[in-house]
C-alpha cells in the first residue's frame, strides 16, 4: 500500500491522462480542485483510501468519466 495522504497540484498537469489509480492509500477528504483540469479522464480508483469527505464538485469536470471507484 502507497501513504498518499494528499493529492499534489500537480497532478492538474496530466489534462490528457485518461486513467488513473490513487488506490489503497491514505486519502481522507477530496476539494474541489483535485481533478479540475483532467477532463480526458474516464476511469478513476480511489478505493482503499479513508475518504470520509468529497466536496461536491470534486468531479464536476470530469464530463467523459466512465469508471468512478470509491
Amino acid at each position: 500500500a502507497n501513504q498518499l495522504k494528499s493529492l499534489e497540484k500537480n497532478l492538474t498537469q496530466l489534462t490528457k491522462l485518461q486513467s488513473l489509480s490513487i488506490a489503497k492509500n491514505q486519502l481522507e477528504s477530496l476539494t474541489n480542485d483535485e481533478f479540475q483540469q483532467l477532463t480526458k479522464l474516464e476511469d478513476l480508483d480511489l478505493s482503499s483510501n479513508r475518504i470520509s469527505q468529497i466536496h461536491p464538485r470534486t468531479f464536476s469536470s470530469l464530463f467523459n468519466l466512465k469508471h468512478l471507484y470509491l
